[in-house]
C-alpha cells in the first residue's frame, strides 16, 4: 500500500456491515496463510514473489472496492 495515500473508509452500509477493511484484511491473511501451508497450492504460490506483502495489499484494495468499499484499487491501478 502506498503510505502517502490515505485509507478512506466507504459510506456503503453493506461494506461496513460485514466489517469493512478490517474484515477484508483478515480474509486475505487467511487466504495467503492457506496458500503457504497447503501442498495443493504450491504451484500457485511459486508464481508469487517471496515477499507477499505487496500482493496482499493489492488484493485487499481490490476486494474492498469489489465489495462496495473505497475505490482505492481503481485509483491506483
Amino acid at each position: 500500500m502506498d503510505p502517502l495515500l490515505p485509507i478512506v473508509e466507504s459510506a456503503n452500509p453493506h461494506f461496513a456491515r460485514f466489517g469493512g477493511r478490517a474484515a477484508v484484511e483478515r480474509l486475505v491473511t487467511a487466504f495467503y496463510a492457506a496458500m503457504e501451508r497447503r501442498p495443493d497450492a504450491a504451484t500457485i504460490r511459486a508464481m508469487h514473489p517471496a515477499d507477499m506483502e505487496p500482493v496482499r495489499a493489492v488484493l485487499v484494495e481490490y476486494l474492498c472496492e469489489w465489495m462496495g468499499g473505497p475505490r482505492d484499487y481503481s485509483a491506483r491501478h
